[in-house]
């Protein structure tokens, strides 16, 4: 038929249902990407309570839609079920880089959101640091050396390198002025595959004093609608020593790259830190390497 023809992108979303409502000539087609049940009953109750389930346009796979079709739009939260880092959102891109490939997209289409950008901020915390501190050569008498070291060995085989938290939950002050910008992509004009890795370094320079007890790096990711952008992590701008004030919807990545040694030095710290995004695991990594000012060099 005539009508507009719009793919939303995500799960459990209210989106769908207020776009159906609210336009008469359209056909709305959602992707239940996990086939989740919960997923279906959801669309299903709330497009018959909106009067709009005639609209609404379910398909489990993306290779579901006929061949002949150009769609007018693209939308998406980001949000995906399944999502736990921020970004596992980037599941939007991957599924949009599917519909450019099938020719269902053209420089015609509107894509909301258009871009997206990783964002980082070293901040340092009240308490969480202290799940990754060592215990020490005395607690209450004892030497737990050997125990720290064997906990240390454990983490670096099991434990992520960028760890999930809600930090609206952990207070924490920042540690430099402005977000640090690790990658941005604008998602109707490039396409992420299998292959597709993305490298930065960055250097960072953390003032000393004596409130620093440890050095973390924080991570979310922002989405940009034309002039508008929507975080996913930090809500408000941040000034060295501030409280931080964090999206509650949302958990964060923290990298703990320091959380021992603030203490025992007087100097400023200089980080170097490499990031790579692997699209095939959809995994963010880094390494890095930490020295103080009276080092002379990182």
């Amino acid at each position: 038929n005539g009508n507009i023809k719009i793919c939303f992108l995500g799960d459990s979303s209210l989106i769908p249902i207020k776009i159906a409502k609210e336009m008469t000539d359209c056909d709305i087609i959602y992707v239940l990407t996990k086939k989740l049940r919960s997923n279906q009953t959801f669309y299903n109750e709330f497009g018959e309570a909106n009067n709009c389930l005639e609209k609404l346009v379910q398909i489990d796979d993306l290779s579901q839609l006929p061949e002949e079709i150009i769609l007018d739009a693209v939308i998406a939260e980001p949000y995906f079920n399944n999502t736990n880092l921020p970004w596992d959102t980037l599941h939007y891109w991957y599924l949009l880089t599917r519909l450019k490939e099938s020719n269902h997209i053209n420089l015609e289409t509107i894509i909301m959101p258009e871009k997206g950008s990783i964002k980082a901020l070293p901040v340092c915390f009240e308490d969480l640091w202290k799940i990754r501190a060592k215990l020490g050569t005395d607690v209450e008498g004892f030497d737990l050396t050997d125990f720290d070291e064997m906990l240390e060995q454990a983490m670096q085989i099991s434990d992520a390198v960028i760890e999930s938290h809600s930090l609206w939950e952990y207070p924490c002050t920042a540690l430099t002025t402005s977000p640090i910008e690790l990658f941005k992509w604008n998602f109707k004009t490039s396409s992420i595959y299998r292959d597709s890795k993305f490298s930065c370094s960055k250097l960072i320079n953390i003032k000393n004093d004596d409130q620093l007890k440890n050095i973390c790096l924080t991570f979310w990711i922002e989405y940009y609608w034309d002039d508008e952008k929507w975080s996913t992590g930090l809500l408000e701008s941040a000034t060295i020593g501030s409280k931080l004030k964090w999206n509650k919807e949302w958990k964060q990545g923290v990298a703990f790259l320091c959380s021992t040694l603030c203490k025992d030095f007087n100097s400023d710290y200089n980080i170097l830190v490499n990031f790579e995004y692997i699209a095939s695991l959809g995994l963010l990594t880094l390494t890095h390497q930490l020295s103080t000012s009276s080092d002379g060099q990182v």
